[in-house]
């Protein structure tokens, strides 16, 4: 049975950094998210050290830690499309022509909220990498959609 989630941890991660080396541009994962994350690793290692305590074992909790990590670099954009997650942490592209509806919310950090295959979609991307963005959706003709909506872009 570990032999078992191994595989599918390994299998999963491969997947997912796979898919992650398209990104030009990743989303900001937020402070709680890796807090929770350095918690659960913690959690993890203490569970197998009490009730396993075996080199497997201990594979089987790196493996799906990388995993888990690697949920959080599946999301953000690329030349063709945005990286999704599916609350599934498997990454889902979404070609820029099946993107219904974009939001553009430029605060603190770049928002854009997503509408495709009849799903919203909440990416946040870092001031730095917010111009950067833009350039890129403007390139793939989101500017001149009437569905874009900017707001508070503060240009």
């Amino acid at each position: 049975m570990k032999y078992l989630l191994l595989t599918i941890f390994l299998i999963a991660t491969a997947y997912n950094f796979y898919h992650a080396r398209n990104i030009k541009y990743h989303t900001k994962t937020p402070a709680i998210v890796k807090i929770t994350l350095l918690i659960f690793t913690l959690f993890s290692v203490m569970i197998c050290f009490k009730y396993d305590n075996t080199i497997v074992g201990y594979i089987l909790v790196a493996a799906g830690m990388v995993f888990v990590f690697s949920f959080t670099r599946i999301t953000g954009i690329s030349d063709g499309g945005f990286f999704v997650d599916l609350s599934s942490m498997i990454a889902k592209f979404v070609p820029f022509e099946a993107v219904k509806d974009l939001r553009v919310i430029n605060k603190d950090d770049l928002e854009l909220r997503i509408v495709a295959y009849g799903t919203t979609f909440k990416q946040v991307y870092s001031r730095v990498d917010s111009e950067k963005v833009i350039s890129i959706l403007n390139s793939n003709n989101f500017s001149d959609m009437p569905e874009v909506k900017h707001e508070n872009l503060g240009r």
